[in-house]
């Protein structure tokens, strides 16, 4: 799918296969909403966040050739970036605490998607970043 749409591989894993992979959390929290767990579908958000992040550790641990962040590329870096801005804003969200929305979104949903759609953008246009 990389090739043939020339989105490049780091962009389609991080794109492609974080929503394919996201889409057993998203009916867990879509059902939690639907019977008013809030607090269960932001943490499972949260939590599925800290486990994705601590899997490094144990990709270093079987990785014989050692750590494996010293032989990733500039979008990687630039996509773990962008993960973490987008739970800090949320975080944000979760201390602010503001009942102004936006069309039904809170300012911190809003400020995420604005920063995930920049953040895609500037994946795509890092030069030999995407290959």
């Amino acid at each position: 799918i990389a090739d043939q749409t020339g989105i490049g591989q780091s962009l389609g894993g991080f794109v492609l296969v974080a929503i394919a992979t996201s889409l057993p959390e998203f009916t867990t929290v879509f059902a939690a909403v639907r019977l008013g767990r809030y607090v269960m579908a932001v943490s499972d958000i949260f939590g599925t966040n800290l486990l994705n992040v601590a899997l490094i550790l144990l990709v270093d641990l079987l990785q014989p050739e050692g750590p494996v962040l010293a032989r990733i590329g500039p979008g990687v870096v630039v996509g773990a970036l962008l993960a973490v801005m987008l739970t800090a804003l949320f975080l944000i969200g979760l201390i602010e605490r503001r009942d102004r929305t936006v069309l039904r979104l809170g300012w911190d949903s809003v400020a995420v998607l604005a920063t995930y759609v920049a953040g895609v953008a500037l994946l795509t246009r890092l030069p030999g970043a995407l290959a």
